[in-house]
Order: structure tokens, then sequence, then C-alpha cells
């Protein structure tokens, strides 16, 4: 009987403390395969251990390539085809950059090869799944190219989505979209900047929510003395987290602030924190699994959610964060108009003004807002356990060989 096997590629997991959103969409992977082998594209630079994973996943490694790699830089229709569309903006710094990872692409591409050809040479069917849009697509891109995989999927979420999110237009793009079989956007606003772009593969160009676990509320006491505002997010300069301290600082009611993140905070933000008022208590709690994040949800009353992104593709933590029944206060950039409506919580411009957010923090009233009805909001968009076992379906069905998948470019 043919074995079912998925290859999911994810940029560290599940090693690291990131892509922690993975795991409950891996949960439901792994009750539709046999098995799960997971490529981790920084596995040579990490030395951590990785967390727990389904008993029928494994993790495979590979080489980082050594010596000169630019040899392997042979085949010039390829490089060609790879930097078309993005090779004239870049100086030759950058130029030089795309040139290493094409060679790095290219080094890795054949280590995958054997492993395809071992596990298919045990009469298994492979499923390709790259869980970003960025290096692995381009090297499955590569793989499909040379006819050594029929089709392969993708997601696509916000850096991996949107051009200004970088310094020049995403490298490679062009190419991925040409190989790829489906990218599944977690938004459908990336889903509509993709179709815009390439107007020739909108039939690939498919919107997939992501989604979190039914929470397990405890006895949680809502706060009388202090607005509880609670923040999940990086310090990357995206995420924008000392516009909600400056906005903060505007505010004379007792706010406690509860910020989910980095495990210290740059000098920028060190430096903020002593210029909050007495009326604000911050509270950092660093990184932590979600697992520990949802354990502290289930026991801890949050007024207001708070997103001052400057951009974003549909945050997880927004998820988890209706399916509380907690409202949310966010920029409207990238999808999150999908999860941020009326009923959910209110929108600001994408370049507000501190004193915008300080005045809806000043006034703001839980009881504007129905918790069940946030909640229920969740269940029909955002339930793990509606959409990912869907997706997993939908990613075995659209890479069966018996299935109408894409043909070979």
């Amino acid at each position: 009987m043919e074995k079912s096997i998925l290859y999911l590629f994810t940029a560290e997991y599940p090693f690291g403390n990131a892509e922690t959103f993975i795991e409950p969409e891996l949960e439901k992977l792994s009750l539709e395969f046999d098995k799960v082998v997971i490529f981790p594209y920084a596995y040579f630079q990490l030395d951590s251990t990785p967390r727990r994973i389904p008993q029928n996943c494994e993790i495979r490694n590979f080489e980082k390539a050594k010596g000169n790699k630019l040899r392997l830089l042979q085949n010039n229709s390829l490089v060609f085809s790879m930097i078309k569309g993005c090779w004239k903006e870049r100086p030759i710094k950058e130029k030089k950059n795309l040139l290493h990872e094409i060679a790095n692409y290219l080094s890795i591409k054949d280590q995958l090869k054997n492993f395809i050809e071992m596990d298919e040479q045990k009469g298994s069917h492979i499923t390709f799944y790259s869980y970003w849009f960025d290096h692995w697509a381009s090297i499955l891109s590569i793989l499909k190219r040379e006819h050594k995989l029929a089709s392969f999927s993708s997601r696509a979420h916000g850096y991996d989505v949107y051009d200004d999110r970088h310094l020049y237009s995403i490298p490679f793009r062009s190419f991925q979209m040409k190989y790829v079989s489906k990218v599944f956007t977690i938004s459908e606003s990336g889903s509509k900047y993709l179709k815009s772009r390439f107007p020739n593969s909108i039939g690939k160009i498919h919107r997939s929510y992501l989604g979190t676990k039914e929470p397990n509320i405890k006895s949680r006491v809502k706060n009388n003395e202090f607005l509880v505002v609670l923040s999940v997010s990086s310090l990357h300069p995206v995420k924008r987290v000392h516009l909600l301290m400056d906005s903060l600082k505007l505010v004379k009611r007792k706010v406690h602030w509860i910020h989910f993140g980095n495990e210290e905070m740059d000098q920028n933000i060190q430096s903020k924190v002593k210029e909050l008022p007495d009326n604000v208590l911050m509270d950092w709690k660093g990184v932590v699994s979600n697992s520990d994040l949802r354990t502290f949800l289930d026991n801890n009353w949050i007024d207001v959610f708070v997103n001052v992104s400057e951009s974003e593709g549909l945050p997880v933590s927004m998820m988890e964060a209706i399916s509380y029944g907690i409202p949310i206060l966010a920029t409207d950039v990238g999808g999150t108009s999908e999860i941020v409506n009326p009923l959910t919580g209110k929108l600001l411009p994408k370049d507000f003004d501190v004193s915008i957010l300080a005045q809806l923090i000043q006034d703001f009233e839980r009881n504007e807002f129905d918790s069940e009805k946030i909640q229920s909001f969740w269940n029909s968009n955002f339930n793990a356990e509606i959409n990912f076992p869907e997706f997993a379906r939908l990613l075995k069905f659209e890479n069966h060989p018996h299935s109408n998948r894409a043909e070979l470019d």
C-alpha cells in the first residue's frame, strides 16, 4: 500500500522560539499523512533542542555548502530565469548576494533530491509544502523545473507577500510564481495583492486562513482598578511597539500593560520605559511558547489587545485574542481588517497620531463589546479545528498523483 509522506519546509521550526503557530496546524497534518518530514531551512545554524513534535514526524538535516559555492552556477539558463525581474534594481553588492543565494539553493536542492529519491524508491508518495513563500519555494521551483517533482504548494503570510516589507522587490518571485502549483495566502489582502501582481497566475492563488485552538478559560477576575492592555510581538521596527508606548504616555487612567515578545528590551524600549507615567504599570513577559501564552490567557483577564504594526499578514495573536472574546485596537494594514471589525474592535489608520490611540485607550470601555459575539466570529473564521483539517485534506488532494494537479511547466 502506498505510503503518504508530507515534506514540510519551515524557516527554523521545530527549533528556536519562532513559528509557534505551526504547532496546531502540524497536529492536523500529522493525522492526514502517514509521515511528516520537517526540513528547517536554518538547521545548520541551530544548536538548540527541538520542540516536541507528533510521533509520526521526523526532522531531516542538510549540509551547508562549503568552499566556492559560485562554482555551482554553471546552468546559465537557470540563473537567468531566477534573476529575471529582480536584477536591475539592485546594486552590485546585492547582486552578488543573489548569486550566493542561488548557489546555496542549488546545494540544498541536490541534497533534497537524494531524500526524494530515497523515499520514492520505498513506494511512498510525497506531498511538498513550504510554510513560507521564500527560500524553500525557490528550491522547490528549481526541482520542479528539473522535473524532479510534479507539484508543490506554499503558504504566504506577510513579509513573504508584500514587496514594501523589503528594501528591494522580493527576489525570485516571478520564478516562484511560474513553478508553484498552489499559493495559499493567510489573508484575503495577500491574495488580492499577489493576484494584482501576477494576473496570469490567478488560478494558483487561494486564501486559506490559519486558526487557533479553542480556549480553556478558567476563573478570570476583572481588574477594576486598571485597564489591562495586552500586546504580543517582536521588537522588529515594523511592529512599532514604541508608538504604543508613546500613546500610553498620554493616557491619564490607570493602565496595566502586558507585553509578550522579545526576551530583552532594546535600548530604545528601555529608555521609553523610563518615560512611562506612574499610572502605567508595565509587565514585560518576554518570549513564551504558544501553550504558555494560552495558559496565561486562560487564567488572566484582558480588557483589550493592541497592535500598531506598520505591516502585517493576518496575526495569529489576534486570532488568539478574539478566541477569548478580547476586543482589538489595531492599525488597518495587511489582512487586519479581516479580523478587526465593529464587532471585534476598532481600526486605526496606518499612519495614526499617537494621541488618537491614547484617546481610544483612555475612553475604552470593555462592555462596548460582546465577548460571546467576538468568540462566535472567531469560531466561524479562525477555529483551528475547522480550518486545519480542511487545509490538510486540500493539500493532500492537490498533490495526489491521481488528482487533476497542475501540469509541469
